[in-house]
């Protein structure tokens, strides 16, 4: 018999409901039979994806496990955060301006007093004239920058302590700057006005008259001179500490505190 009569249609053998079928029905059931079920393992990539190191699930688990990793607490960190944290430039100019200018009256102050009158021996008139009138117009300079200063102080604040300050630290700073603050109007308005009550008239630079209109006995004028130099050593030794604790600052501590007031 030829091979021809015995050749029979060969279709593929159904299994279970995906059972190929060209109804309606068994073309729906063939699109769910070849859809993944919820529990069907996902691929390798997608599991490598959310299991891996970098996944979200290992990053979220990572935040909350491990602490978030800070630089220590040095001083060095301190001194380079505090450098943002400075003086204005009005600040430091005039801070400077006036330390430079009571550096330079109170030697001058104590020499110039020291010059005697004729007819005694030494005497200089010309010289002491000269200092007195450098002397009291610088004065006046220093009073005028220390109300400049104030009306800074008012209108743009100063920054906040360093924080690595202890506590003595604080109390010993603020003292120190008030009482300066103090010092600096008082001891040249003693000068200007024991000078306009008994030796007028007060020029500012031999041209600006600027005498106050007060008036009083040598005695009177003579305590008060004492209290203006008394004053004056006070400030000059206040500054002198002020000073030495800004050098610490700077050399032994290195905190940033002296850079806040540095030009």
């Amino acid at each position: 018999m030829p091979p021809e009569r015995h050749r029979r249609d060969v279709r593929p053998a159904a299994h279970g409901p995906c059972m190929v079928s060209l109804s309606l029905l068994d073309q729906e059931r063939r699109k769910k039979c070849h859809q993944p079920s919820s529990h069907q393992m996902a691929p390798a990539s997608s599991f490598r994806n959310d299991r891996g190191p970098h996944s979200p699930a290992a990053t979220a688990l990572a935040s909350t496990a491990a602490p978030a990793h800070h630089p220590p607490d040095t001083r060095e960190g301190m001194a380079a955060m505090s450098q943002a944290d400075v003086y204005s430039t009005p600040h430091r100019i005039i801070h400077w301006a006036t330390a430079a200018l009571i550096i330079g009256l109170v030697p001058i102050g104590i020499y110039m007093s020291s010059i005697p009158y004729p007819p005694n021996p030494g005497a200089n008139p010309a010289l002491k004239n000269s200092l007195y009138e450098w002397h009291k117009s610088f004065g006046l300079v220093v009073l005028l920058l220390a109300v400049a200063r104030v009306a800074l102080k008012v209108t743009q604040g100063t920054p906040p302590p360093v924080p690595t300050l202890t506590t003595f630290q604080r109390i010993a700073s603020a003292a120190t700057h008030h009482l300066l603050y103090v010092l600096i109007f008082l001891v040249p308005f003693l000068g200007w006005l024991a000078t306009s009550m008994c030796y007028g008239p007060v020029n500012l630079f031999w041209t600006i008259p600027v005498t106050l209109p007060f008036s009083g006995q040598e005695s009177t004028c003579a305590g008060i001179y004492r209290v203006h130099f008394g004053t004056a050593v006070l400030m000059t030794l206040l500054v002198f500490a002020h000073v030495g604790a800004a050098l610490m600052h700077l050399v032994v501590f290195k905190d940033g505190v002296f850079r806040r007031m540095w030009p």
